[in-house]
């Protein structure tokens, strides 16, 4: 009887998420009959990160809206309407099926604390299930996390429920239990290595007329202004580069008109970068730190400039830790201008790391129980 398994990818604003559950399911599925995948989110672009004839269910669920889009009285109303209409959709999806597993991504009660009442209902209901929360390695800042995961009792919730904590990183970059939660998490914490999408992005032999630069910031948000940016970096330079951009549904209308109208001759793809297709091969990805086009970039062999919105920030955070141990190039917003050198130096210098990455064996264990 195959275990039944169900992956909740939540609607963020980064691509990192759903990419992470579709290629975990990817995973399980390729180690044989034993497993049957049902993936829930409310990420509107879903179809693009699930691989080419995938065998998963996709349960669609209402999409999150975020806080920050409280203005008035109205918008709290839309708010608090939408956190109902997903524990709705929760309960309908528990009520209509029967799991081995729930894999939970990040947040363990869910974006707006929809899957508290749920949880804890169904781990006294039937104790059978086991909980598995799946976090990526460097979260945010350690006192911004730490004020995260104490919002809404998270912390409490996952030694009440949760049966193991699932870490898709390297443990060399972060002991996550010491650093982010004083140690306070009880419950079994594996560190698998990175989980990414082996030949996602492919890279180009060396051309001496041209350079290809793919420009890839994931979802776009708030990237408005560096992408605008790196590419006037790009224009004003005297080497020959064909660029593709990759424009993620958070980009600004504005901006996206601005591309569009004012780089002729730019490949600009108006869509996540798709899951199991290679746009053509690349020398040179630009990407801010993201989770994401990091890890495939890496394990792809893929030279990676990367030009972070906040150094202080998760993303900003996580790529300092990493070039101690893959060939990545940092380039601060504010020196954008030197984006030649940056480029130059990372085509005569080889791909190499020395991470872990995430197996479909060492994933398989964890459903055999």
């Amino acid at each position: 009887m195959p275990k039944k398994i169900l992956l909740y990818a939540h609607d963020g604003v980064g691509y990192g998420h759903i990419a992470r559950m579709s290629n975990l399911g990817t995973a399980l599925i390729k180690e044989g009959p034993g497993f049957q995948i049902d993936l829930v989110t409310g990420y509107q672009s879903i179809g693009t990160f699930l691989p080419p004839n995938h065998s998963f269910t996709v349960i669609k669920i209402p999409s999150n809206i975020s806080r920050a889009t409280i203005t008035d009285p109205i918008t709290e109303q839309r708010y608090h309407q939408r956190i109902t209409d997903r524990k709705e959709a929760w309960r309908k999806i528990f009520l209509q099926n029967t799991y081995d597993y729930w894999v939970i991504d990040f947040f363990p009660n869910g974006t707006g604390g929809e899957l508290t009442e749920l949880l804890y209902w169904v781990k006294t209901t039937n104790t059978q299930i086991k909980f598995i929360l799946t976090l990526r390695g460097v979260i945010f800042s350690a006192a911004k996390t730490q004020a995260f995961y104490q919002r809404n009792d998270s912390l409490r919730l996952i030694n009440d429920l949760y049966d193991r904590v699932i870490v898709f990183c390297d443990p060399q970059i972060v002991d996550l239990n010491a650093e982010y939660f004083s140690g306070k998490i009880t419950k079994p914490i594996h560190y698998l290595g990175y989980l990414y999408e082996k030949d996602r992005l492919v890279k180009a032999e060396p051309h001496s007329d041209h350079t290809h630069v793919m420009i890839d910031f994931g979802g776009g948000f708030e990237c408005d202004e560096l992408l605008l940016a790196t590419l006037n970096a790009l224009n004003k330079s005297d080497k020959h580069y064909v660029i593709t951009v990759l424009l993620g549904e958070y980009y600004q209308q504005e901006t996206i008109e601005i591309v569009i109208s004012q780089n002729d001759g730019i490949n600009v793809h108006r869509q996540p970068f798709p899951s199991g297709k290679v746009i053509q091969p690349v020398h040179v990805v630009i990407g801010c730190g993201g989770y994401h086009v990091t890890v495939n970039c890496i394990f792809n062999s893929i030279p990676l400039l990367v030009i972070p919105k906040d150094e202080l920030e998760e993303a900003g955070i996580h790529i300092n830790r990493l070039k101690k141990f893959a060939s990545i190039n940092i380039t601060p917003k504010d020196r954008i201008c030197t984006i030649d050198t940056a480029i130059q130096t990372l085509l005569e210098s080889p791909s190499i790391h020395s991470l872990n990455s995430c197996t479909a064996e060492g994933l398989a264990v964890f459903f055999n129980d």
